[in-house]
């Protein structure tokens, strides 16, 4: 038989550890280099590869012919003689040749069963699903488990990128279905959820799949690469999908068709999409130079401009020019309001809050600086607080547009994480010696400084924003995150040294740290090595993470975990 010798690529990755495997040698035998793992080049027509079929139990019937054994009990009065054996005889050895032929067939089936994961034994094959970092989104719905859809790469299929929707609870994940295989150059996926669709974008692709069953209704290719880091420039907005693509054109489709609904193309390649509730707003430059950036609002189904306005702040006593807006400055929506508010400027700043009716300013604040930090700005209905490249983070009064700076915090920075009540809760960062990292917070009626204490050792802040990747947990540096809601605020704390995981409750009055409750940060293999962590999803109870090819759901109320895939 003509043996094929299987490509580097279809078989490149160990099935028990995913360490990727060298070539193989001259007899097709693959060892892995981390566990050892002994694999070969396998034929689909001969399944058990150079070294052939395993030998079988039953003996071979030609001897028979010629010979019979003396039996050492005789049950039959028959006599044997040198001609032949009697018909006992014969049916002795009949049945044994049948058991013989069972028992090898049977161990032929098994070693099939296992070596195609099929059979009794076929949970003995190892979880052929590798979770890609990021790429994933939590399903809207309450209970225990964790309901998500999941970039990942399937080993057992050529290493093919596929979307997985699986259910992580108490007793681990549940994969509920598995999609056809994603384009090859599809690597990082962007996801959005409306109802049963499921919108899936990367590269120059969109795809529609059905959230409940994973089936693919259409694909559509993209006149350009999809843009990244930016949250309105792939969001469904009133059952429409509405995306940006780097060749600055803002397309919008509906589910019924892959072909677009409407497309506009920016004045500038610096154009940015905002969606603040269920409005699409683009910051773009205006048909005639001379004139102010425009912020143009389009009717999600149709892409018409609703209306088009220009926030400004300046000339003033305080602004010598007029200061406008930028792509990428941040619009948002006031809580419990249709009003807009938004901060922007270099050099000289300008804070707005805008009637998003009727696109008039309701007032405007110039600032004498204006270097600001376009992510990190929180807010409720009653205060606006954003962070500055220097210097202690701005509060403005959204009733008055009242700007005030918080008192200073030496030799460090500050990154707002939360307003509870009247308190500010931001993380700190040292900007003199060794990075460390602390929390700190202000009160938001008078902007004084109610505490600030340093973590332990020399923790830093996990990363995160729209450009956040994964962080590597060396021993020396625990990595923390505040997760805050209602009145509740928790740090969690990520140590790679002991793999564990710290929840503690911040009293937000003094900033105490208090018990905590310790988890254990899982791996997939039994071999160390230092691990690496990326924030999934976020909730006030409830923690995703990605970790050492894995999933990990925290329940922070008590530390306790779930992951999936299971242990290789």
């Amino acid at each position: 038989m003509q043996r094929k010798v299987v490509r580097v690529a279809e078989s490149s990755v160990c099935e028990g550890c995913g360490t990727v495997l060298p070539l193989p040698d001259a007899e097709g035998v693959v060892r892995c280099p981390s566990c050892g793992r002994v694999a070969w080049t396998r034929d689909p027509q001969d399944p058990f590869g150079p070294q052939g079929p395993p030998p079988t139990l039953a003996p071979d019937p030609a001897p028979f012919a010629t010979w019979t054994p003396e039996p050492v009990f005789r049950t039959s009065t028959t006599t044997t003689t040198r001609k032949g054996a009697s018909s006992g005889s014969r049916v002795g050895c009949l049945i044994t040749l049948v058991v013989l032929l069972v028992i090898g067939g049977a161990t032929y089936g098994l070693i099939a069963g296992i070596s195609k994961g099929t059979g009794p034994f076929r949970s003995l094959k190892p979880n052929q699903l590798y979770p890609s970092s990021g790429s994933s989104i939590v399903v809207p719905g309450e209970g225990s488990s964790t309901d998500l859809v999941k970039m990942v790469t399937d080993n057992g299929d050529g290493s093919q990128r596929k979307l997985v929707r699986v259910v992580i609870g108490p007793g681990g994940g549940k994969e509920t279905w598995k999609s056809p295989p994603l384009p090859k150059d599809l690597y990082t996926a962007q996801l959005a959820i409306d109802g049963d669709d499921l919108w899936v974008g990367g590269g120059t692709h969109l795809i529609l799949l059905s959230l409940e069953t994973g089936a693919q209704r259409w694909q559509a290719t993209l006149t350009d690469s999809l843009t990244t880091g930016c949250p309105g420039c792939f969001s469904v907005v009133d059952g429409t999908m509405v995306l940006r693509t780097d060749d600055a054109y803002v397309t919008a489709f509906a589910a019924e068709s892959n072909e677009p609904r409407w497309s506009r193309r920016l004045q500038t390649a610096a154009g940015s999409v905002t969606v603040a509730g269920e409005d699409v707003y683009v910051i773009d430059d205006p048909p005639t130079a001379a004139d102010l950036t425009q912020v143009v609002q389009l009717d999600p189904a149709s892409g018409k401009v609703v209306r088009t306005f220009t926030p400004s702040c300046g000339p003033s006593d305080t602004v010598p020019f007029p200061i406008e807006l930028h792509g990428g400055d941040p619009i948002l929506r006031v809580p419990s309001s249709t009003d807009l508010v938004t901060y922007f400027g270099f050099g000289y700043g300008c804070v707005t809050r805008i009637d998003a009716t009727t696109g008039k300013q309701r007032w405007k604040v110039g600032l004498e600086e204006g270097n600001f930090d376009q992510e990190g700005a929180v807010l409720n209905f009653q205060h606006l607080v954003f962070p500055r490249s220097s210097g202690s983070p701005l509060r403005v009064d959204l009733a008055t547009g009242k700007v005030a700076e918080l008192e200073a915090l030496p030799d460090a920075t500050a990154k707002p994480r939360a307003i509870v009540g009247t308190t500010l809760i931001a993380e700190t960062s040292s900007t003199r010696g060794s990075t460390k990292g602390g929390l700190a917070a202000w009160d938001l009626t008078t902007g004084k400084r109610l505490w600030s204490v340093r973590l332990p050792g020399t923790s830093e802040p996990v990363s995160d924003g729209p450009y956040a990747s994964s962080d590597a947990l060396f021993d020396s540096t625990p990595r923390t995150l505040l997760v805050t809601g209602g009145s509740t605020v928790r740090l969690v704390t990520f140590t790679g040294s002991d793999r564990s995981i710290k929840v503690q409750a911040v009293d937000v009055a003094t900033g105490d740290l208090g018990a905590p409750k310790v988890g254990t940060l899982r791996s997939r293999y039994d071999t160390g090595g230092t691990p690496s962590i990326s924030i999934e999803s976020v909730s006030p109870d409830r923690l995703v993470i990605g970790v050492d090819s894995i999933v990990e759901v925290l329940d922070l109320t008590d530390a306790s975990d779930a992951s999936w895939p299971p242990k290789n």
